[in-house]
Parts: structure tokens; C-alpha cells; sequence
């Protein structure tokens, strides 16, 4: 019988999701019992997972137990994020269990749209999200989410997100007059970006996304060195004057030691809708060679769609209205492929147990 169970468990670690990754990872823990003839499955997987995407897996698992010659099983699926250990090995925040920086080398590459339905992405999955608008120059995030109130300041100067669509926000954009500029030097910006980060009474979230500013100025050096960051997704376009600065970008990083989860290729393509004939406005394959140059996931292609400027413009998201749309068919899919990863990260496991005291 433990050949069976072996051989059950070797059949789990096989199958891949859709996008070709492993459903299971070295934090999964896997529980196998047969009972007169009915296999028992109870899997605790360390990723969010909705119920369509439940059902999806569990879909798979029943066909390739087939191949064993397993007809009669159940399969009960959970899950957990966990905390993971920083790039910079820095405690992470009371209420925040991963922080995620998106970033870019240069703007116009719609990384506040992708940091926006990321987030969304993320939370339809059943994770608990924030975001942080960490672009002080040019918050863009209330425009995006649609929000105008000001964060109410508790005891210790502590601010309280604002939720819209389930999601936790802050930026500096509610503080300020809709038109009004940051006129700030370096040293005050960082220090901004710091309060919003760590100053936030963030609640229970599974992931922080800190919608970053471009470049590799001040903000990303901070976030580098003082925020307990679990590590970046940068967006790009494929252009090559794009590439140019994500190169710089990536160079920028490795160097400070902060991890690079993936690359998300924005405005990959663009479909007509009168036509319906597709063209590469950008050029084509760009997100593909910088993943292979440089060894990184390519978490997604997103095509130019002018949908998404529209609903961005009115505060709301694509997938919120539109959620069976091939766009937001591949929001969700990159929202999967970010989690895994955040997921193969060595876990914390540091403050689990209180300290032993001899005296």
C-alpha cells in the first residue's frame, strides 16, 4: 500500500497547471490516505486559489490518477500565503505578509494600470491585497481606483487605508488637491515613501503591491534598503528604447540585492476592433528575450487595449466589470504565475515561536 501511496504522490508532483507550473512546490504539504479503495487527497498549497481555479486542479489530478488506475477519489484542496523571507532580509510589517514592488525603467508603460488589475487579480484569487502609490511626483493610483477621500490619521500618526473593491489603498495623491504638485527634494520624497509604506495600518494582507515610480532614483534605492521588500515585477513594453531602460533596470537591482519575480510585457499587441486584424505596435517578443537574457520568468503579455484606458480613466477595473475577457483571462493568469513564485521563496519562519528564556 505505500507503493500506492508513493506512487500517488510522485503523481501529484507531475502535474502542471495550464501555464506549465508545478500546482505543488517544496512548502506544499501533501496528505495521502486509502481506504478501501478510495484515495483520499488533502492538499495545503501556499498560493491563493479560487473556486474555478479549484476546480480546474482538481479536474487535472482525477485524469492523471487515471493513468495509475485510480477511479475512486476525493481531493480537498487549501490554502495559505505565507510570509516570506525579504530580499533584504528585513522584518516584514505587522499586517503585511509579502511586499511587491512594480516597477519599470522608464514611464508610459502603463505600470499603474498593470499594478491596479494585478492587485484585483490577485484578490479574485481570494488573497488579501493592498497597494501603496509609491510614484510621489505623479500618484496616479486615485485616478486609476476611482478614490477621492482622505485616509483617517489614528494614534502614533498611523493612517488607515482606504478599501475600494476589497482592495487597501494609500498614496500621497489623497492628500494632496486633485491638481495640486509635490514640490519636494530627495531626501523628503524618500522619507514619504516610507511613511505610506510602514505608517499604514495595513490589515492582515497577504501581498503589498507598491506601485513604484520609474527609473532607479531615490524611491527604488529606499525601497531596496529600508522596506522588507519580497521582491519586483517589472513592465515593459517591447520596444527597444523600452528594453534599453529595463536592462538598467534589472542591472539595478541585482546589484542591491533585491530579487526580480518576473517581467510583464504591457501593449504586446494591438487588435482592431473594426477589422480584427492585429498589429505589433511596439515591435513583438521583446519581454521574451529580456526573460531569456537575463533569466527571468515572463509572468505575462498584455495587448494594447483601449478598454482599459477607458475604465482606468473612471476608477474602475477591467476585470471588475468585464471578468471573461481574454485581457482579463490573462490579468488572472499573470496574478497566477506571480503567486507561484512569491511562493517558491524560502518561507520566514522567524518570530513563529516565542523565545526560550533560561534563567
Amino acid at each position: 500500500m505505500s507503493t500506492t501511496i508513493e506512487q500517488i504522490r510522485a503523481i501529484l508532483h507531475s502535474i502542471k497547471d495550464h501555464n506549465g507550473i508545478d500546482i505543488l512546490n517544496k512548502y506544499s504539504k501533501v496528505l495521502i490516505d486509502v481506504n478501501e479503495g478510495l484515495v483520499i487527497i488533502n492538499l495545503e498549497l501556499n498560493y491563493p486559489v479560487n473556486q474555478s481555479i479549484d476546480v480546474l486542479m482538481k479536474e487535472k489530478i482525477v485524469h492523471a490518477l487515471e493513468s495509475i488506475g485510480v477511479l475512486k477519489v476525493y481531493i480537498n484542496i487549501t490554502w495559505q500565503v505565507m510570509t516570506h523571507v525579504t530580499s533584504n532580509l528585513l522584518k516584514s510589517y505587522t499586517g503585511v505578509k509579502n511586499i511587491i514592488a512594480v516597477v519599470s525603467g522608464k514611464g508610459g508603460v502603463g505600470k499603474s494600470t498593470v499594478s491596479a488589475n494585478l492587485a484585483y487579480s490577485l484578490y479574485l484569487l481570494g488573497a488579501r491585497v493592498g497597494i501603496v502609490d509609491a510614484d510621489i511626483y505623479g500618484p496616479s493610483i486615485p485616478i486609476i481606483m476611482g478614490v477621492s477621500d482622505q485616509p483617517e490619521i489614528i494614534e502614533h500618526d498611523r493612517m488607515v487605508p482606504i478599501i475600494k473593491h476589497g482592495i487597501q489603498l494609500n498614496s500621497l495623491g489623497f492628500l494632496l488637491d486633485y491638481d495640486s504638485p509635490a514640490v519636494l527634494r530627495g531626501p523628503m520624497i524618500t522619507k514619504i515613501f516610507e511613511q505610506l509604506v510602514s505608517k499604514t495600518k495595513w490589515c492582515d494582507l497577504d501581498y503589498l503591491i507598491v506601485d513604484m515610480p520609474p527609473g532607479t532614483g531615490d524611491i527604488a534605492l529606499s525601497l531596496a534598503k529600508n522596506v522588507p521588500v519580497v521582491g519586483t515585477v517589472i513592465v515593459t513594453t517591447p520596444q527597444d528604447v523600452s528594453l534599453m531602460d529595463v536592462r538598467r533596470c534589472i542591472k539595478m537591482y541585482k546589484k542591491v540585492g533585491t530579487r526580480i519575480l518576473g517581467i510583464i510585457e504591457n501593449m504586446s499587441s494591438y487588435v482592431c476592433p473594426h477589422c480584427m486584424n492585429g498589429s505589433n505596435l511596439f515591435g513583438s517578443g521583446g519581454g521574451k528575450r529580456i526573460s531569456a537574457q537575463y533569466d527571468v520568468p515572463l509572468l505575462g503579455e498584455l495587448p494594447f487595449d483601449n478598454y482599459i484606458r477607458s475604465q482606468s480613466d473612471i476608477g474602475e477595473f477591467l476585470i471588475f466589470n468585464n471578468p471573461l475577457t481574454n485581457i482579463a483571462n490573462k490579468y488572472l493568469d499573470m496574478s497566477i504565475n506571480l503567486s507561484k513564485q512569491i511562493a517558491l521563496l524560502p518561507k520566514n519562519d522567524r518570530n513563529i515561536f516565542p523565545p526560550i528564556v533560561s534563567r
